[in-house]
């Protein structure tokens, strides 16, 4: 199966980047997927999990909404936040809560408050 290159990039860091098969991502106009070769298009992100198929399995992530860039062979992410093995809820109109273990000190869970990614309206 083609392959595209991948980038995920919050304030903080670089999450990902890499070749996959394809990712699901939840816009405001609904679910889609994203294969190899895909007419470039730029769409909002909402709160929500993700997947993404690289060698053959899937991989669930989730992400704090944000704003997805297709192009020809490049798809970026931009998001507050994300985390392969964790959940992101929504708080309501100015935060959301990114939860996620933390095994390497022992801790069975962080909460960390983020801006608020709603839109202005209204």
């Amino acid at each position: 199966m083609s392959e595209f290159n991948l980038r995920i990039v919050t304030p903080s860091k670089l999450f990902f980047e890499d070749k996959v098969e394809g990712i699901i991502a939840r816009t405001t106009e609904g679910e889609l997927m994203v294969l190899a070769n895909h007419l470039p298009f730029v769409a909002n992100l909402v709160v929500s999990k993700a997947s993404i198929k690289q060698n053959g399995s899937h991989r669930e992530l989730t992400l704090a909404g944000g704003l997805l860039k297709v192009d020809k062979d490049q798809v970026t992410i931009i998001s507050h936040a994300a985390e392969f093995a964790g959940a992101i809820v929504s708080t309501g109109r100015n935060s959301v809560v990114l939860i996620s273990p933390l095994p390497s000190i022992g801790c069975p869970s962080a909460l960390t408050t983020l801006p608020s990614i709603a839109s202005p309206t209204g």
